[in-house]
C-alpha cells in the first residue's frame, strides 16, 4: 500500500473517532491511541491509554460535547510514521450551563506497529480562550 493510500485510509478511519466523540464513547476514542500514547490538552498532559480514557470520560460528563466535527487539513505518511494537522468544531456546555460553539486545532503523530496504525501523540487546543 502506498503512503498516499495509507493517508487516505487513515483519514477515512478518522470518521470512526469523530463518531465515537459524538457518542461520548471514551473507550472507543482512547482505543485509537497506543498503550503508551500521549494526549496534550489545555487541561493537562495525559499519558497512557487508560489515563486518556479516564480523562475523556470525565470531560464528556462536564462539557457534554455535541456536534463534534473534524477536518484533516494535511496528512503526511512516510513508512511506519506519519502526522496530520486538523481543525475541529463542536458545541459544549459552559460552566454557567449555556451551550456555546467552540473551535480549535489538532496535531497528531501516528505510528504503525505490527501492521496497525494508532496515535502516538495527539494535541487538541481551542482556537481562542473560552
Amino acid at each position: 500500500m502506498s503512503d498516499e493510500q495509507v493517508g487516505k485510509m487513515l483519514a477515512a478511519a478518522d470518521s470512526y473517532t469523530v463518531d465515537a466523540v459524538n457518542r461520548h464513547d471514551a473507550y472507543a476514542v482512547a482505543a485509537v491511541f497506543w498503550d503508551d500514547g500521549i494526549e496534550v490538552t489545555p487541561l493537562g498532559v495525559f499519558s497512557g491509554r487508560a489515563e486518556i480514557e479516564k480523562h475523556l470520560a470525565e470531560q464528556y460528563k462536564v462539557t457534554d460535547v455535541r456536534y463534534f466535527a473534524e477536518t484533516i487539513d494535511e496528512i503526511h505518511i512516510s513508512g511506519d510514521h506519519g502526522w496530520f494537522v486538523a481543525h475541529w468544531s463542536a458545541n459544549n456546555i459552559t460552566p454557567s450551563g449555556e451551550r456555546r460553539p467552540i473551535k480549535g486545532y489538532i496535531t497528531c503523530v501516528l505510528e504503525k506497529r505490527n501492521g496497525e496504525w494508532k496515535a502516538r501523540t495527539h494535541t487538541t487546543f481551542p482556537s481562542r480562550a473560552q
